[in-house]
């Protein structure tokens, strides 16, 4: 809605120019609003504390405005004064302040550019684009100690179970996990209590560069023939799908999220 105001305000203020010069025989002059009086804006950005797949844009207005703003990669056309009207979010400020908001999710180790414009309590919006550069970092893998489990199979959900995860001495990112489904997965799909803590699907976790996962079941374990899946490095949820054969004549497969305890 205010949007639509101010436009409509800028359409009055052309129209004006237009009636000027029909009604003027020899050169004329009009009064432009004055861009002296525009409302200043800077800005500037930090990774989150929250995610490191997000950042903070603090937002700093000389009065009571609109401010729109757009981020972009900083290898995309930069947007001019109408452009980022048009396209950006608004934060409104009741006096001259700071704001800081949380973005979303931004690439990893990407430039990005931060544009805005502002539009003042008298709706005069600036021409000038005022701009702040960020460099979001290049994720990292995070991995705790423990993690929560959401384990489903044939359906449904079995009991969740606490992980644990050591790293494997010598190695990047690859971590000894005690049980990939549950000490309790068996006896909970055979309704026989005396599988409590047997099968316990031990085996390697793997994160990879390219944050995919990989479980490989522990050697003697024949029948947990492993996994795979994916780590997300907003979140740090660790997805995987498993694969077995200890049910023979069922090769169902059972679906796995870690929730990090800690992290």
């Amino acid at each position: 809605m205010k949007k639509n105001i101010y436009k409509l305000i800028g359409s009055m203020l052309a129209l004006s120019v237009i009636v000027t010069s029909c009604n003027s025989d020899d050169n004329f002059t009009y009064d432009l609003p004055e861009q002296a009086d525009v409302t200043q804006v800077t800005m500037s950005a930090v990774q989150s504390s929250s995610s490191q797949c997000t950042a903070e844009l603090t937002v700093t207005s000389t009065d009571a405005s609109s401010i729109y703003y757009w981020i972009l990669p900083s290898n995309a056309e930069a947007p001019n004064s109408v452009e980022v009207f048009d396209n950006g979010d608004e934060l409104n400020f009741d006096s001259a302040t700071s704001m800081t908001v949380t973005t979303g999710d931004l690439a990893s180790g990407t430039g990005y550019t931060v544009y805005a414009v502002s539009v003042n309590k008298d709706g005069l919006r600036s021409e000038q684009v005022f701009t702040a550069s960020y460099t979001q970092p290049t994720y990292q893998i995070m991995v705790d100690s423990t993690y929560t489990s959401t384990v489903t199979a044939l359906g449904s959900q079995t009991p969740s179970h606490t992980a644990t995860l050591t790293p494997v001495p010598g190695t990047t990112n690859q971590y000894s996990i005690d049980s990939a489904w549950g000490p309790n997965f068996v006896a909970t799909l055979t309704g026989n209590p005396t599988y409590q803590g047997q099968f316990l699907y031990a085996g390697t976790l793997t994160i990879n560069s390219d944050f995919s996962v990989t479980i490989v079941g522990v050697p003697t374990s024949t029948w947990a023939t492993g996994g795979t899946g994916t780590y997300d490095p907003c979140t740090n949820l660790i997805s995987y799908t498993l694969t077995q054969t200890l049910f023979t004549g069922n090769a169902f497969t059972t679906s796995v999220v870690l929730t990090p305890d800690n992290l």
